[in-house]
């Protein structure tokens, strides 16, 4: 019971560690992103001024291999990122930590990923995942939909 309680008290702590973004930083998310080989599509739209909905797609020899829906929303105080994958339940990551070039979400008591990190490169944004055990995570490069 404590390890579940201390659990869940560092989640709420860590929820007001950063700041919001700004409405100027969410919009960096607006649009369509896509991976080198164009088998991974991440769509995000403004919902208003401090909401965001993403939806993304995986693909594998031309079949939908996964599909998740997300959402940004710092409209509470707080901001959280929402992950709802296909076939999963839905989870929240909530903002650790926040600079003008990139935004990372944490979940300790979630199995995989436990964090989320987005990273502006000029054009580019690099999403990576992976588990608080380990610095390095899974890399994900996207590029601008409208850059092909």
């Amino acid at each position: 019971m404590f390890e579940r309680t201390g659990a869940l008290f560092i989640v709420f702590v860590l929820a007001g560690c950063a700041a919001s973004p700004s409405p100027a930083v969410l919009d960096r998310f607006v649009g369509c992103w896509v991976n080198d080989s164009g088998t991974s599509h991440e769509i995000w739209v403004r919902h208003d001024a401090r909401q965001l909905i993403g939806f993304s797609v995986s693909m594998k020899q031309g079949q939908l291999r996964a599909w998740e829906h997300m959402s940004l929303d710092s409209s509470g105080g707080s901001t959280t990122f929402t992950a709802h994958p296909s076939g999963q339940t839905r989870t929240e990551f909530a903002l650790v930590d926040l600079t003008d070039k990139s935004v990372r979400f944490e979940n300790p008591i979630h199995d995989f990923p436990q964090w989320i990190e987005y990273r502006w490169q000029e054009s580019m944004l690099l999403a990576e995942i992976g588990t608080l055990d380990s610095d390095q995570g899974t890399v994900l490069l996207k590029r601008r939909c409208d850059d092909e």
